[in-house]
């Protein structure tokens, strides 16, 4: 018993802190918990941090969402000034110009946890879905956008269940596998260990972050 006992301590002793990416996730967790259940502290916002805010950033994650009035990512994490690095674009979508800013985020500003956050009854996935095969306005700009959202709209129509829930899932989930695949400074950091890239989907109704 005594030598399990210390088996035991020696154990407890030699397990590992947790990561910084894993203390960025769990601070976003909580943060989402305080804004679903009324229990905001509107932390950051004050004016020694917008003083030094005004010097220099040091956001302790990145935020890749949908352009989506619903889904402000500083109130959805109950976050201040200079807390996130936000990516936002119709659909949640991780093309060249967003791995762009995420890549700078981590080099630059070294962040060390990226966040896709897809969110419930997305528009852009929902147009995704009902006009795929159907042709859009020779001068229109949306299809270059619903472009990325397609892989994740096919993939729902061999799934079974909601389609538009499906896809939406699959949306953030391919997201954050392009990420996790990059190339250059995010592919190295990510294959260092210095960089997690985690997903989920902010339900509108509950206003709770489910993480995958």
């Amino acid at each position: 018993m005594l030598n399990f006992l210390l088996n035991l301590a020696v154990a407890v002793t030699l397990q590992s802190p947790p990561s910084v990416s894993e203390g960025a996730l769990q601070r976003l967790k909580q943060g989402n918990e305080r804004f679903a259940t009324h229990a905001m502290t509107h932390q950051n916002l004050d004016e020694a941090i917008r003083a030094s805010t005004s010097v220099k950033q040091t956001p302790f994650a990145a935020i890749v969402c949908c352009s989506d009035s619903r889904v402000a990512p500083e109130l959805v994490f109950d976050q201040g000034l200079g807390d996130l690095f936000v990516v936002r674009v119709a659909g949640n979508v991780v093309d060249d110009n967003g791995m762009g800013s995420l890549e700078y985020a981590v080099e630059h500003l070294h962040v060390k946890l990226i966040v896709v956050l897809g969110h419930a009854k997305c528009g852009a996935v929902s147009a995704a879905l009902s006009s795929s095969g159907h042709p859009m306005a020779s001068d229109s700009y949306i299809p270059a956008l619903l472009k990325w959202i397609a892989p994740a709209v096919r993939k729902a129509r061999e799934q079974k269940g909601d389609p538009l829930g499906n896809a939406i899932v699959n949306n953030e989930q391919i997201g954050a596998w392009r990420i996790r695949h990059a190339k250059g400074a995010l592919g190295k950091a990510i294959r260092r260990g210095e960089l997690k890239v985690a997903s989920g989907v902010y339900d509108l109704s509950s206003s709770r972050v489910r993480f995958d």
